[in-house]
């Protein structure tokens, strides 16, 4: 596999962040009420027409609120939460290595790791870019710590700066050369070959990789030290500026329409075609809705115009889905191979009857029939699943009802964000002291 190692040395995955800028405006023509398809679905977050990204080059693009200020995340847990310290006396400095800074899922993990570390434990204090032109200066503000656009001397340098290294999709080996960060952590966040090639070519300098889902692990392979830490969300936001009927007014959809939802990269591995073929095939109130951005929104536009005319809205938001989520009926997660699927586990939150297919952590979340629902790639079985699901709104309650309580149990964001803290103290502790970790 050849490895450029320039500015922007590496390619991009199918999987977690996304290779286009978020926009903020409606982006669908397929209902044909036209005085909607002009108009913005006030949702916060986005990318500004007005903001440009950076240019190519090693500088930082936005500085943080000074580290004496605690994340609200932070201040808002138990005392008993907050008086736990590390173990070494001090936090642990954390630098993160990305491909991208778009809306996307590896966005909303680092996300949700920035606001529930502990500061006392460990600090997230830079991260680096290594594709400056791929990044939503709306997640830069959010994630409220210094940016940096750079390459290769980039990296080592962060390698050098802090106690742990964390990074995903990056042939690592490769871009150190004969620099070692104190502790290397590579997330595979996706289920694919490319995953696997980003860790072998990674391996030599990294401690530990963190699988987010059993999939993944077993996608990674023995011969890797392999930790699996399940994905959690940041439940702020799910939150919601208006009612289920306001919201549906505004995209469009009756209060007879069934509507059926997808969240995500407008790209070919998440088989929005698949759904579109699905709801050709069923009455004209089940209606779809396209939650995201990416480079097929106008093939979709194209095939949803010519097989289910009038009955698909696409919209892009930014990073609070409360209001779209609880405009649907249903959501549907149709990809090929995901890593962990984090949008499922926002639906389940919100208490949806979820679809999809049997990717990511979804052998781990959904029991078929029980708390969700998996069909098997096809629009045929899609389809009668989804007919299912809206002639019986007692059962779809139920199992939305049953998402819930699972996802309340398992997908919590400080869940997850505890175990990396114990998982960096663990590492550091037995590099320093001359142990081999595995």
């Amino acid at each position: 596999m050849s490895i450029e190692l320039g500015s922007s040395f590496f390619g991009f995955s199918e999987s977690g962040g996304g290779v286009s800028p978020l926009r903020s405006s409606f982006s669908s023509g397929s209902f044909s009420s036209g005085s909607l398809l002009s108009e913005s679905f006030p949702l916060s977050g986005g990318l500004s027409s007005s903001e440009e990204t950076p240019a190519t080059g090693d500088r930082l693009v936005r500085r943080a609120a000074p580290a004496a200020i605690p994340d609200p995340g932070w201040l808002g847990m138990p005392q008993y939460w907050r008086d736990r310290v590390s173990s070494l006396g001090r936090p642990l400095r954390v630098i993160h290595i990305s491909l991208c800074l778009c809306r996307g899922g590896t966005e909303s993990w680092l996300l949700t790791l920035r606001k529930f570390l502990n500061p006392q434990r460990a600090r997230l204090t830079r991260c680096v870019v290594v594709n400056p032109t791929h990044m939503d200066p709306a997640v830069v503000r959010e994630l409220n710590v210094p940016v940096e656009a750079g390459g290769v001397e980039s990296v080592r340098r962060a390698a050098r700066d802090c106690d742990v290294l964390i990074s995903w999709g990056s042939p690592l080996a490769q871009v150190l050369g004969d620099v070692r960060p104190p502790v290397g952590i590579v997330v595979a966040h996706g289920d694919s070959d490319w995953t696997r090639e980003m860790a072998q070519l990674a391996a030599p300098v990294t401690d530990c990789f963190v699988a987010v889902s059993q999939r993944v692990a077993k996608r990674l392979g023995s011969a890797l030290p392999v930790r699996v830490i399940p994905n959690g969300i940041d439940v702020a936001h799910l939150a919601r500026t208006r009612s289920r009927r306001a919201a549906r007014e505004e995209l469009g959809f009756q209060h007879s329409d069934f509507v059926v939802g997808m969240v995500g990269r407008l790209a070919q591995e998440k088989r929005a075609d698949l759904v579109i073929q699905a709801l050709s095939r069923l009455p004209p109130r089940f209606k779809l809705l396209l939650v995201g951005w990416g480079e097929l929104e106008s093939s979709l536009k194209e095939l949803a115009d010519r097989l289910i005319p009038g009955r698909c809205r696409i919209v892009s938001t930014g990073s609070y889905l409360g209001d779209v989520y609880h405009a649907m009926d249903t959501f549907c997660l149709a990809s090929e191979h995901e890593g962990f699927g984090l949008v499922l586990l926002e639906a389940m939150m919100c208490g949806l009857p979820v679809v999809s297919t049997d990717v990511g952590a979804v052998g781990e979340l959904l029991q078929h029939r029980e708390n969700g629902l998996v069909f098997d790639r096809t629009p045929e079985h899609l389809a009668s699943l989804l007919a299912d699901l809206e002639s019986h709104p007692a059962w779809a309650a139920h199992l939305g009802a049953e998402a819930a309580r699972t996802a309340d149990e398992t997908g919590h964001g400080l869940q997850m964000v505890r175990a990396y803290e114990d998982l960096f103290e663990e590492l550091y502790l037995q590099k320093t002291s001359g142990k081999t970790s595995g």
